[in-house]
């Protein structure tokens, strides 16, 4: 999103908010990890945390049950309304 304005003429109203996503024992994490992998691949910087880790991050968080969980620092939100706008623009502009 750093470059979208610039590069579609509309601001997309980036807001970083981080993301992480806690994943306990009885969640299948081997389909989740082949997902981080191709969000990195992408680009992305989600990192896998594990439960002492989890705890490190967020002290109060409970690790007894959990397995992992993902990390991104980076990650955010953005205004999708403003966002297909400027997908939209950028379009009509290349015919």
């Amino acid at each position: 999103m750093a470059g979208f304005e610039a590069e579609m003429g509309v601001d997309p109203e980036f807001r970083k908010t981080v993301h992480t996503f806690m994943m306990g024992r009885q969640f299948n994490t081997k389909n989740y990890f082949s997902s981080v992998k191709w969000q990195n691949d992408l680009g992305g910087a989600t990192t896998v945390l594990k439960p002492v880790q989890i705890a490190e991050y967020w002290p109060t968080i409970e690790t007894n049950d959990l397995t992992a969980s993902t990390f991104d620092p980076e990650e955010g939100c953005v205004n999708g309304r403003a966002l297909m706008s400027g997908c939209y623009a950028a379009s009509m502009r290349g015919g």
